[in-house]
């Protein structure tokens, strides 16, 4: 049976809606599961509606399949909600009481031919982390800083954050306390003007590094993207002027397969095995990750490829990624979007990267802010720190539960 998907999309400036239904159309010149090749038909048709199709348990999802159609005039229809359910009618609902992904089935029959058409509906782990009402440490005075496009925590002090600016700025980056004070502007010396959209912090051979990904690429013409790599600087937290230097970096030259070319706004380092992770940006919410692996040199580098998401369609919504970061412990892995939502994957002790992003994500809710492009867990992991862009802005704290 050839199956046509057709999703809701949730695009950049939305927010991802979780009772947004979800149709599979079964068209009406698919062969069915009983007849030979030389059966013209007319077949029947199967049109299976899912509302809502995701969410957390218990979930009680309503099925419809309404656009079904029968060539006799005579239709039976049959369910198997993938839970070990069954049901009979046009209209149906069931329950889902743990987390997972169920597989739908629904069974037209017209006393002739039957098809069937096939949806997923995902339910998230029952033990998801949310977050908490968020609160403003501080607001972000410097006027310079004015396109916040990607923010990480100190690993030397909680009270030390790491942001710059997106693309247009001189090649620098920025040392802010938690309450937005500017405490230092940091100039890479000899690198270009790029594009650059993330900043993550790893460790090497007792060192905590920066690395700031010049990474973006809106006319998708790049043939290599760069990765700044910094020894994080000692920084005093209560200066009398903000200081002003300039600093040597590490270039990595990082290329995708195929020689192909992608938008990307996340740069991730992976604590448990040090890889650089980079999630791609496409509006339609087509994704791909791509991983560097560890160690880490100047120097030319070809991406592997790890994982294909959609964040245009049920597990996920939201359209254009933005930013993400992985928890301290690597227990944790987040990407938002122009959207509200945030996507969450908990990580077991023995998960890969791959694996853990390939299973339902948790969603959770960050502050409304005008332009959301940064994310970053604090180093105990206990929540979030986002700033958005624009001049003025919020350090908001999400705290998790």
């Amino acid at each position: 049976v050839v199956l046509i998907l057709s999703l809701a999309c949730s695009c950049g400036g939305t927010v991802a809606d979780d009772s947004l239904p979800v149709e599979i159309d079964s068209p009406e010149d698919s062969p069915t599961e009983t007849e030979d090749s030389t059966d013209t038909g007319p077949f029947p048709t199967a049109v299976l509606t899912a509302t809502p199709p995701m969410g957390e348990p218990p979930l009680l999802v309503n099925f419809s399949a309404e656009g079904s159609t029968a060539p006799t005039g005579e239709i039976h229809y049959g369910w198997d909600f993938g839970n070990g359910l069954t049901a009979g009618g046009p209209e149906v609902h069931t329950e889902y009481l743990e987390g997972g992904t169920y597989t739908t089935t629904l069974t037209v029959n017209d006393g002739v031919h039957q098809v069937s058409a096939i949806l997923p509906v995902y339910v998230r782990s029952e033990d998801c982390l949310k977050t908490a009402p968020v609160t403003a440490w501080g607001e972000v005075g410097a006027e310079q800083l004015n396109e916040i496009s990607g923010v990480v925590q100190s690993r030397q002090e909680d009270r030390l954050l790491w942001v710059h600016n997106d693309s247009g700025d001189d090649p620098q980056f920025y040392a802010i306390r938690s309450d937005g004070r500017l405490l230092g502007t940091y100039t890479i010396t000899g690198a270009p003007k790029g594009d650059w959209e993330d900043i993550a912090i790893g460790e090497d051979g007792g060192t905590h590094w920066l690395y700031i990904g010049d990474v973006g690429d809106n006319p998708g013409t790049r043939e290599f993207i760069r990765i700044y790599r910094v020894p994080e600087p000692t920084v005093d937290l209560e200066p009398e002027e903000p200081v002003v230097t300039e600093v040597q970096a590490e270039t990595l030259i990082l290329r995708y397969p195929e020689e192909a070319a992608y938008n990307s706004e996340t740069l991730m380092v992976d604590p448990r095995t040090q890889d650089l992770v980079i999630v791609t940006k496409d509006y339609g919410g087509a994704t791909k990750v791509f991983v560097k692996r560890a160690p880490h040199a100047p120097g030319d580098s070809v991406l592997e490829h790890v994982l294909d998401l959609n964040f245009g369609a049920p597990p996920l919504n939201g359209g254009a990624t933005t930013g993400g970061d992985i928890s301290l412990d690597g227990s944790l892995i987040i990407v938002r979007t122009y959207a509200q939502d945030a996507w969450l994957w908990p990580r077991g002790p023995d998960e890969g990267l791959g694996e853990a992003m390939a299973a339902v994500p948790c969603r959770v809710v960050l502050p409304v802010e005008p332009q959301p492009e940064s994310v970053c867990f604090t180093t105990d992991g206990a929540g979030l720190v986002t700033i958005s862009e624009r001049v003025g802005q919020k350090v908001n704290y999400s705290a998790l539960e």
